[in-house]
């Protein structure tokens, strides 16, 4: 009789324990699972695994700092909106097909991932593709790229779906 109440009381036990330490909560940006009172994004976590096992970034090139490229663009977001745009540090910066998603920091201005066109040659900033602000305790990458591809259908995929953050105000 002893043998059979022991799975039992193991169960019981074990949900009692992970009930005191688990929590899942659902929040106007979606849902939330907190372990000890820390907030993790699983479907967020999710989504950036599925988007990264999935994409293609082939055709998508990394600009580095000493690029011309990475000058006139890092001007053109300069002068979007000055004097706080005057700021403007690029953390990354990655283009294809004449697209160009920069992700920038600001000394007074929220963080900003600015998608732009260049198809005439010169970059021209999209105005209804740009993300501002943080999204803890969500996963960043997921809801920027989410809103960037809602606002702008032209944008090419694999440039939204090749964007990860590196800043630390997206990490």
């Amino acid at each position: 009789m002893k043998n059979k109440a022991l799975p039992t009381l193991l169960l019981i036990a074990t949900i009692g324990v992970v009930s005191t330490h688990l929590e899942w909560s659902k929040t106007d940006n979606g849902h939330l699972l907190y372990v000890d009172g820390r907030a993790i994004d699983v479907f967020g976590h999710l989504n950036n695994l599925l988007t990264k096992i999935s994409r293609d970034c082939r055709n998508v090139e990394n600009i580095n700092k000493n690029d011309q490229v990475f000058s006139q663009i890092s001007s053109v977001i300069k002068e979007y909106s000055p004097p706080d745009s005057g700021s403007a540090k690029i953390a990354s910066l990655i283009q294809t097909e004449g697209w160009s998603l920069a992700e920038v920091e600001f000394n007074s201005l929220l963080p900003a991932v600015v998608l732009l066109n260049a198809q005439d040659k010169v970059p021209t900033i999209i105005a209804n593709g740009i993300w501002s602000g943080y999204t803890k305790p969500f996963e960043s990458a997921p809801y920027i790229r989410k809103y960037i591809r809602e606002q702008v259908v032209a944008a090419p995929p694999n440039l939204i779906n090749c964007f990860e953050p590196i800043s630390n105000s997206f990490k």
